[in-house]
């Protein structure tokens, strides 16, 4: 004998005819707000042998091929000509980041001039607005260019500390912070493993 819930029987062209009735009375936002309505109408609570819920509505109206003039909210949908325009109009104002990054080059030259050459392809990175080759340039440097001391950093207050690389959440955290803004022993509770 299966178990669950029996699966509610919808006619799909009820279904169809009851959804573009609510679409010809009313505009929704979004279709999470046409299935809700769905769900107040009097043939869902007709349904047999339960009411008819908006989750449902939603997953049955997919599975039938339900047609709506709704579109979906922000988290998917077709791209309307004219949503397409908008985001156009929207980029366009925005800088590269690689353009908004021109204005640190003298800070880029003076890492040139200083930091171990074997980081001049990082420094490039950064350059160009990497953040992943930033953060790493900035472990590198706290950690006195020393990769394994960045991977072993025992700076939990560190704002870089969770991205910087080599980072494994449960690696050397706690011990004496080193850097410029701590300089206390830092106690940590490991999260316990479930």
């Amino acid at each position: 004998m299966a178990r669950g819930r029996k699966k509610l029987e919808i006619d799909r062209d009820v279904f169809q005819r009851v959804v573009s009735k609510l679409e010809e009375n009313q505009t929704f936002p979004n279709t999470s707000a046409l299935w809700k309505a769905v769900e107040g109408t009097d043939w869902a609570m007709q349904q047999s042998p339960r009411p008819l819920t908006a989750q449902v509505a939603y997953m049955r109206a997919r599975e039938l091929g339900i047609v709506t003039k709704t579109l979906p909210g922000k988290r998917g949908g077709t791209m309307t000509e004219e949503r397409i325009a908008n985001m156009r109009s929207a980029r366009s104002g925005r800088k590269p980041r690689a353009e908004k990054m021109r204005v640190f080059a003298p800070t880029f030259k003076e890492m040139r001039a200083t930091y171990p050459t074997n980081l001049s392809a990082t420094i490039d990175r950064a350059e160009k607005g990497s953040l992943r080759a930033a953060i790493t340039l900035k472990c590198l440097e706290c950690c006195a260019f020393q990769r394994v001391e960045v991977r072993n950093c025992a700076c939990p207050g560190c704002s870089l500390y969770p991205h910087r690389p080599g980072a494994n959440e449960l690696n050397n955290i706690g011990g004496t912070c080193n850097c410029d803004a701590k300089t206390e022993e830092i106690p940590v509770e490991l999260p316990v493993a479930a």
